[in-house]
This record gives structure tokens, C-alpha cells and sequence, in this order.
């Protein structure tokens, strides 16, 4: 007569009962922290929400700041080349020459408005390399589709981070691809941060140390020698 066997004992093909069912894969996703986020509806929607959300915001600021589209005139000024576009450019030129434009305020004492286009990279380097950026941003893409598929759907701040720092990818790789060049408008009132940026570049500010944030302290790192799913 069989034994009983206890609950959580597979009997095997042979009877035994040497199979445990909490070894099996599919326990030990359960286990791990409720499976693969890219099978999850409610983790594509904790990634999709900041990333339309934010690449509408993104794009909705930039056709506010330039109406008029980004065709107007080019100076070269030190051997760098400036477009005058936008509702408030940051160079214009008068009969004694070419002038840097005050920027419009937006708060007081903190926020202005300063338009131009951006034909490089992060701060302005690396002008004219437009094509490598595009380039680069698309390899970008397909990293942060990876690090998503690769995530638990529990770990909802890496979902948001990718949605943020995705939006913040499509805005200007929108922009390089249509333009050739990035839609800045926005300028801090402190001498020691110069740069004008644009709302993308605001979301990846956020999405960027968000995401090494939840890596550090969390339980969570970047996946480096395992598969995808596999790490927390």
C-alpha cells in the first residue's frame, strides 16, 4: 500500500517523491517576487505612464518656445555657430554688433527663458556630431527595454525611472532626428550653472540617479552575468 506523502512532494515519474514542487521554476518565481515585469500589465503601465506623459510635456514645451519652427538666422561667434530662433533667442545682432539677448524671467530669481538650438551633446560638447547622438539614443532604447524585461514587476521605482529616463531619450532623439539638433529653453539665474536645457534633459536628471538610486539601496542592481528576470 502507497505511503502518504506530504504535500509539498512531487511522487516524480518513478514514485519516489523526490521531486520538491518549490524547486520548480515556476515556484521560484513566485517565490523571487511575482515574476517578469514585461508579462506584467500593471509594470507597463507604471513604465508607459512617465513615458508619454513626459515625452507630451517635453515636446509641448518645445513647439511653445519655438513657434515659429527652428528655421531663422545662424551667426558664427568665435567660431561656434548660434541659431536665432525662438521666442527669446540668446544672441541677436544690431548695427554694433552681436549682443547676448537677457533672458525673459519665468520665476523670478531662479527660471528664464533663453532659445537655441543644441547641435551636440549634454552642455553643449561635441558640436556637430548629430549623427552619433541619434546613434547613441537608440542604442540607449534598446538598453532600457532590456534593463525593463529583466526587472521583477514588484520593483515599481525601476519602472518609473525607465519611463522617465525613456521620455527624456525620445524627446531629443526626436528633436536630432527632425532638426538636427536639440530644442533648449530653459536657464537657471546662477552663474556657476550656465547651460540651458530643456525638459527632457529635467526628466533624465531624475529618471538617471532615481534608477542608481534604487540600485544602490535596494535590493535591486543591474543585471551583469544573469538573465534577464533574474536579479532584485
Amino acid at each position: 500500500m502507497p505511503q502518504d506523502l506530504p504535500k509539498n512532494v512531487d511522487p516524480g515519474e518513478d514514485g519516489g517523491g523526490t521531486h520538491n514542487q518549490d524547486a520548480r521554476p515556476g515556484n521560484r518565481w513566485q517565490q523571487a517576487g511575482g515574476g517578469r515585469a514585461w508579462l506584467s500589465a500593471a509594470s507597463w503601465a507604471r513604465f508607459l505612464a512617465p513615458a508619454i506623459l513626459g515625452l507630451a510635456l517635453d515636446l509641448s514645451v518645445k513647439s511653445w518656445a519655438f513657434p515659429q519652427g527652428v528655421t531663422g538666422k545662424v551667426l558664427n561667434i568665435d567660431g561656434q555657430t548660434f541659431d536665432i530662433v525662438g521666442r527669446n533667442p540668446l544672441w541677436f545682432q544690431t548695427d554694433f554688433g552681436t549682443l547676448e539677448n537677457p533672458p525673459t524671467t519665468l520665476i523670478p530669481h531662479v527660471l528664464g527663458l533663453h532659445t537655441t538650438i543644441n547641435h551636440g551633446a549634454v552642455f553643449g560638447i561635441w558640436q556637430g556630431m548629430v549623427f552619433y547622438f541619434l546613434l547613441f539614443s537608440i542604442a540607449a532604447m534598446a538598453v532600457i527595454l532590456w534593463v525593463f524585461a529583466g526587472s521583477k514587476k514588484d520593483q515599481w521605482v525601476v519602472h518609473i525611472a525607465l519611463g522617465l529616463i525613456t521620455a527624456g531619450a525620445l524627446g531629443n532623439l526626436y528633436d536630432r532626428a527632425a532638426f538636427n539638433g536639440v530644442r533648449d529653453m530653459f536657464q537657471f539665474y546662477v552663474h556657476w550653472y550656465p547651460y540651458i536645457f530643456n525638459v527632457a534633459d529635467v526628466l533624465l536628471c531624475i529618471g538617471v540617479p532615481l534608477l542608481m538610486l534604487r540600485w544602490s539601496l535596494g535590493k535591486s542592481r543591474p543585471p551583469g552575468g544573469i538573465g534577464p528576470g533574474q536579479w532584485k
